[in-house]
């Protein structure tokens, strides 16, 4: 019988011998061979979707030529998709882990469910906790993205309007859904029912509040200097934003043109490419100083991030004040500090390589901070 299905496949009676192999693995008689869809698909009616976190660690082809390599790639896979891949439907997936964390609840003692492991650019849903008269909290139809990880099992996620909350993982659910839209609008922020107006500082009279597209503050339209009879149509802007030029076309710009641009504030420019100081702890403190080179990450909330780059490569990330805490003075770099000032007050566009001062002189542009 299966030798007639590999005829009126198409393979022909004349190399049927090269068939019965397939044959004895029961390929041609196996569901996915008569229906032509994946196992996966066949067990939940729905495709396979691989997390974005994790879709870069099948990027490469898997070579075939060498078997060990293969198949060292195979179960590599394997293991990565066993541990990462979402349950398909998102509402049984939504139900299991609800109902394993009711279960840890009211039972108590040992038998607690483990802990959801999340990566940074995981996408997930997260449970209303805020109604607490409830039986269940519901899930939020809102579907944010995972941006930090802390060892404490609190999960830092932001939404398409960049505004960023603070969860734990015992309150996240993964979310299966293909989503490969990274773009980030503060127009979709919604604005709290307390906003006050910048002028008045009174909350009341909404209809007459205005909403700035560029920094997301309220105004008043009889606030405004000279005043606005009516409510403006599309986009608008306050007095501060238009002062420093913004636009719809900037803002579309910034936004769609160039997703990863960040915006530096004009009292931190300063501080990018500032050199800052490691001090090292414990024993040897002198030897083990290390100096990197600053730039800005962003805004998280109200605190603004940067990443020191250091000199053997490793990296951090500091809030505000403690970069300024930092900073490498002139009287801890000395002489090299200096040098380093002057290489690159005489930087050009060009540079020659053949000679030491052209090589330090690159350096000293390129990379700031001293070099030996």
């Amino acid at each position: 019988m299966a030798s007639a299905r590999i005829v009126e496949a198409g393979g022909g009676n004349t190399d049927w011998d090269k068939h019965l192999a397939y044959v004895m693995l029961g390929y041609n008689c196996s569901a996915q061979s008569s229906s032509r869809v994946a196992p996966y698909h066949i067990l939940h009616a729905v495709e396979p979707t691989i997390p974005p976190a994790i879709r870069e660690k099948f990027t490469n082809e898997v070579d075939l030529d060498d078997p060990e390599a293969a198949a060292r790639a195979i179960m590599q896979h394997a293991a990565v998709l066993r541990r990462h891949m979402a349950i398909a439907g998102a509402n049984l997936l939504i139900v299991q882990h609800r109902d394993s964390l009711r279960y840890a609840r009211l039972r108590g003692g040992a038998m607690l469910p483990r802990m959801r492991r999340f990566e940074v650019g995981d996408y997930v849903y997260y449970r209303n906790t805020t109604g607490r008269t409830a039986l269940e909290p519901e899930a939020r139809p809102e579907i944010l993205r995972v941006v930090e990880v802390r060892p404490t099992g609190v999960l830092q996620l932001q939404g398409r309007c960049r505004n960023r909350i603070t969860m734990h993982v015992t309150h996240c659910a993964p979310c299966h859904l293909p989503i490969d839209d990274h773009t980030i609008d503060p127009r979709l922020a919604r604005p709290s029912a307390n906003l006050p107006c910048q002028v008045c500082k009174f909350p009341d009279e909404e209809e007459w509040m205005l909403l700035c597209d560029g920094c997301g503050t309220g105004w008043h339209t009889y606030c405004l200097k000279p005043p606005l009879t009516e409510v403006p149509e599309g986009a608008w802007y306050c007095p501060r934003c238009s002062v420093n030029g913004a636009s719809s076309e900037r803002l579309d710009a910034t936004n769609v043109g160039s997703k990863g641009a960040i915006v530096v504030p004009k009292y931190l420019e300063e501080l990018v490419g500032a050199a800052v100081m490691c001090e090292p702890r414990g024993r040897g403190r002198r030897d083990g100083r290390k100096l990197g080179v600053s730039s800005y990450l962003g805004r998280q909330g109200r605190a603004h991030k940067f990443q020191i780059l250091y000199e053997d490569g490793q990296i951090e990330e500091l809030r505000l004040p403690e970069l300024r805490a930092r900073l490498a003075s002139t009287a801890a770099l000395g002489k090299k500090a200096g040098r380093s000032t002057a290489v690159r007050q005489g930087a050009s566009a060009e540079w020659t390589l053949e000679e030491v001062r052209g090589v330090e002189a690159a350096l000293g542009q390129g990379m700031p901070g001293w070099h030996s």
